[in-house]
C-alpha cells in the first residue's frame, strides 16, 4: 500500500513538473490551489486525476501548450497504471 502512495506521489511530481515548464514558477501557486481543490471537493478515483489535469490545463493560455500538457500528463498517469498492472 505505501509504494501506492509512493507511485502516486510520483506521478502527481511528474504531472506538477510538466505544469511548471509550461507556466513558470507561477505554477507553484496554481498547483498549490489545485491541490487544495481535490482535497475541498473529495476527487476520488480515476475521475481525480483527471480533474486536477483539466484543472491545471486551464491556466495554460496557449491552445497548443494546453493540448500539449494533456498529452504529456496524460501519459504520465498510463504509464503510472500499467507499471501499477504488471506488478
Amino acid at each position: 500500500m505505501n509504494a501506492n502512495k509512493t507511485s502516486g506521489t510520483q506521478l502527481i511530481g511528474a504531472i506538477d513538473e510538466q505544469f511548471i515548464n509550461f507556466v513558470g514558477p507561477i505554477g507553484q501557486l496554481i498547483i498549490d490551489d489545485a491541490k487544495n481543490l481535490w482535497r475541498k471537493k473529495q476527487w476520488k478515483g480515476p475521475s481525480a486525476l483527471r480533474n486536477y489535469i483539466k484543472f491545471l490545463s486551464e491556466n495554460i493560455d496557449s491552445k497548443n501548450d494546453k493540448e500539449q500538457f494533456i498529452q504529456l500528463a496524460s501519459r504520465h498517469a498510463l504509464e503510472a497504471a500499467s507499471k501499477k498492472y504488471k506488478a
